[in-house]
């Protein structure tokens, strides 16, 4: 057996080792304080756990909804956007009027952990994060990638996800309290999923709207299956590009999708018309024209992360989620 087989097989043996623990962390949060909390949170109505947890910050009043942006599954801790990702969240809070952003959600753990501290492995993570950072050793540094992918398939995977959907949920409405967010007045949450935080988006919108939020997504080329989540989503839109052969991964995995399953959470949110996929001219998942690129310029003179935003910016003005503050009033 050559060096390059016995690596493979090495790499093949650590892949299947890391998606059988992937549920621990769910399961290990769940079993020492998850059902305590569940249980201490579903055991008061709003008006009574907003009493006893006022608000810590205050919301301006022309607030008209959150948004909840989840990063890919590049992403290590919640303090730190990938490189790529940080630019174009930049544009849509400059150009977001009347919505109040949430970005410090760290999707790929119940328990918003990031991976670079807290953790037997912190050590790795940090190195590893540390190459993504300085854009070296991508083979090596695309670990966090996978480790972020076997979370989604936590996600929807029926026997460990509504834990691990839960505490995502959790962790949501924590940070829509400390943004301000008042349950006696509850505003929509627009959850902005991309990529693999699509999934996620999906499946902790069962119980976010458990709490009387009115709950939609933006999927932003979002690999998802048919999550029950969907049964409770307001609206979902998702937005791919012509050029992105990836976001359909999330349709070949889920049998949910599939045109011969008419009567999964996914076809019943498409008959009620709570389902809108919207293409959105020639971007890409990764490479040149992807969605957060600065460039090189679209056809009409815009760099691509440009007309991702508009393309969101759309759908919040469309809505009256928010206005946009680079458009003329009237």
């Amino acid at each position: 057996m050559t060096v390059a087989m016995q690596v493979l097989g090495v790499i093949v043996l650590l892949l299947v080792i890391a998606g059988l623990l992937a549920p621990m962390e769910s399961l290990g949060w769940w079993a020492r304080e998850g059902r305590e909390e569940t249980r201490s949170l579903h055991a008061r109505n709003l008006r009574a756990f907003h009493s006893e947890n006022p608000p810590a910050a205050e919301t301006h009043e022309d607030t008209a909804s959150f948004l909840v942006f989840f990063s890919g599954i590049g992403i290590s801790t919640p303090e730190r956007l990938p490189l790529k990702e940080a630019p174009l969240l930049e544009i849509l809070r400059r150009r977001v009027g009347g919505a109040t952003v949430i970005t410090d959600v760290y999707p790929y753990s119940p328990q918003n952990r990031g991976l670079t501290a807290g953790r037997p492995f912190a050590w790795l993570w940090r190195q590893l994060t540390a190459f993504k950072q300085a854009r070296k050793h991508g083979k090596i540094s695309f670990l966090i990638n996978v480790r972020n992918a076997f979370q989604c398939f936590v996600s929807i995977d029926r026997r460990y996800g509504p834990v691990y959907n839960l505490g995502v949920a959790e962790q949501i409405w924590e940070a829509l309290l400390r943004a301000g967010y008042d349950p006696e007045n509850p505003k929509p949450v627009v959850v902005i999923g991309w990529s693999g935080g699509a999934q996620i988006a999906v499946g902790s919108a069962w119980y976010l709207a458990s709490l009387g939020i009115p709950v939609h997504v933006i999927s932003m080329a979002g690999m998802f299956g048919s999550d029950p989540g969907l049964d409770r989503v307001e609206h979902l839109w998702h937005l791919y590009g012509t050029l992105d052969k990836v976001h359909r991964w999330g349709v070949y995995a889920s049998p949910g999708r599939w045109p011969i399953v008419r009567n999964s959470s996914w076809f019943r949110a498409r008959r009620d018309g709570r389902v809108s996929e919207i293409e959105i001219g020639p971007l890409a998942h990764s490479g040149e024209y992807n969605y957060f690129a600065p460039g090189p310029p679209m056809a009409d003179g815009r760099e691509p992360r440009e007309h991702t935003v508009d393309a969101i910016m759309a759908i919040l003005a469309e809505r009256g989620f928010a206005y946009d503050r680079e458009v003329p009033a009237g």
